[in-house]
């Protein structure tokens, strides 16, 4: 019994392990896009894309209390929309290193502040809501 209950708990240990990530918040610097030409600062307009560039982004980071810059680091992030621009400049990111390896880093989520647009719709569709919700609790 005593051994099944070790086997259980290192099979546990084990996952919880795969589970935890070490990762770092950063900010887009350049985004190379998924295409053959890129506008960046660093390439310039019309220069031709080699393949391992694509749908990367050049990332300061933050660690300790340097500052540090990444380049060309994959994205897993991908638009939902139908016309994506990638990544844009300023862009927070979430970068994760594959097996805890810091030579190794990958893109795998990002937050973009909301324009002053989104933030009127957004406004707007709570309050709406509200009211909303105000006549359903009054039956």
């Amino acid at each position: 019994m005593a051994r099944l209950q070790q086997k259980i708990a290192s099979e546990g240990a084990l996952r919880a392990f795969e589970k935890r990530s070490y990762g770092l918040i950063g900010h887009v610097i350049n985004y190379h896009p998924e295409s053959y030409q890129c506008d960046c600062e660093e390439h310039g307009p019309g220069v031709k894309l080699k393949d391992f560039e694509r749908h990367t982004v050049d990332v300061k980071v933050l660690m300790g209390k340097k500052e540090q810059i990444l380049k060309r680091v994959p994205c897993f992030v991908y638009s939902q929309g139908l016309i994506s621009h990638g990544l844009r400049r300023n862009d927070r990111v979430w970068i994760e290193f594959i097996n805890g390896d810091p030579s190794m880093p990958v893109v795998t989520a990002y937050y973009r502040e909301p324009s002053q647009l989104q933030l009127f719709w957004n406004t707007f569709k709570y309050a709406l809501s509200n009211i909303f919700q105000e006549f359903r609790i009054g039956d």
